[in-house]
């Protein structure tokens, strides 16, 4: 995707998530506010890391619902971050390639890594997915995951403005997951749709 194109689709997810935030939420930001509040009855959360953050909007969310926490998000484009930073005055934002993510997230107690849509539209969502079970969070939300009974693949789609999406294999997910000393609960996003929105949890 061209440059231009690239900054155009973040121009658009901007606008379309501020009217998200004053009308109905996604499906995936309810499952988020409950997910938050199934944590803070276990712990104390004192900071939310929100990786691959786009134009940060669910910074505004956190802010509106959970005012105490520290919203922290990274993005690896420079323009996304930009417009972050330009409206949501509330957290802090930094450009980060999830690929090295284990030289920048250290977890420690009290913190939960959230991902929306990431895995959907990298190249190797599965060595993400390995990664970031790997850094050790105590909780971990995997938001809008795509499944496939076949090998994991990335489905391109037509047009230069939509996003390829990542389909994960269930029993590679689940190995990960059950590898690294998680227990995963998930939520559908409706019926027929095949798409998950998972709490992990140190066992």
């Amino acid at each position: 995707m061209k440059v231009e194109d690239r900054q155009s689709f973040f121009d658009n997810q901007l606008s379309y998530n501020k009217k998200e935030l004053n009308d109905n939420y996604p499906p995936h930001w309810k499952h988020l506010l409950n997910d938050i509040d199934f944590i803070r009855q276990r712990e104390t959360m004192t900071t939310f890391r929100d990786l691959g953050c786009g134009t940060g909007a669910v910074c505004e969310l956190m802010r509106k619902h959970f005012p105490d926490m520290k919203y922290i998000g990274y993005d690896i484009s420079d323009y996304a971050i930009s417009l972050a930073k330009e409206h949501w005055s509330s957290g802090e934002f930094r450009v980060m390639d999830c690929n090295i993510m284990d030289n920048f997230l250290v977890p420690r107690k009290g913190e939960v890594l959230h991902m929306s849509a990431l895995l959907d539209v990298l190249r190797n969502g599965d060595e993400v997915l390995e990664k970031v079970c790997s850094l050790g969070f105590d909780y971990v939300l995997i938001h809008r995951v795509k499944f496939t009974n076949g090998d994991s693949v990335l489905v391109e789609n037509e047009g230069g403005m939509v996003e390829p999406q990542y389909y994960h294999n269930y029993s590679n997910f689940g190995e990960v997951v059950d590898k690294n000393g998680y227990t995963a609960t998930s939520q559908n996003w409706g019926e027929g749709v095949n798409c998950f929105d998972i709490r992990l949890v140190k066992k």
